[in-house]
Order: structure tokens, then C-alpha cells, then sequence
């Protein structure tokens, strides 16, 4: 990860939110909502956007990062 894992992992909250609100099952694709919401405003590849998608224990690690960044 980024020197500074905090940043990072907000931002793949952000895009998984992004994710989350045009994700209709059964009718949209990850390669659509990708296409269309996220690479205009997330500058990455395909492969990296599903590696954020599949990310597990985001919330765990964030809150492990501001404990960190508190103490």
C-alpha cells in the first residue's frame, strides 16, 4: 500500500461506495459501473478497481489506522 494507508484505504471506501450506489443485481455489470462512474472520476485499471471491489475487512483496517494516527 501507499505510504500513507489511511488515505488509501478512504479512497477505496469512496470507490466502492461509487460502486455500491449504480450496482442494480442482475442488471448492471462491474465493467459497466466501472466504465461509466468510476474511471472518470478514479483514474485506475479494471484489475485494480476489482481488487477494491473484493478488498476484505476495510472497515477493520481503517479503524486500525486511526488508532494508530490517534496514539
Amino acid at each position: 500500500m501507499a505510504k500513507n494507508k489511511l488515505n488509501t484505504l478512504l479512497h477505496y471506501k469512496d470507490v466502492i461506495a461509487l460502486n455500491q450506489k449504480h450496482f442494480i443485481p442482475g442488471i448492471s455489470t462491474y465493467s459497466g459501473i466501472f466504465r461509466k462512474y468510476v474511471y472518470p472520476v478514479y483514474k485506475m485499471d479494471y484489475k485494480t478497481f476489482m481488487r477494491i471491489i473484493n478488498f476484505v475487512g476495510l472497515e477493520d483496517k481503517i479503524e486500525e489506522e486511526l488508532k494508530k494516527k490517534t496514539i
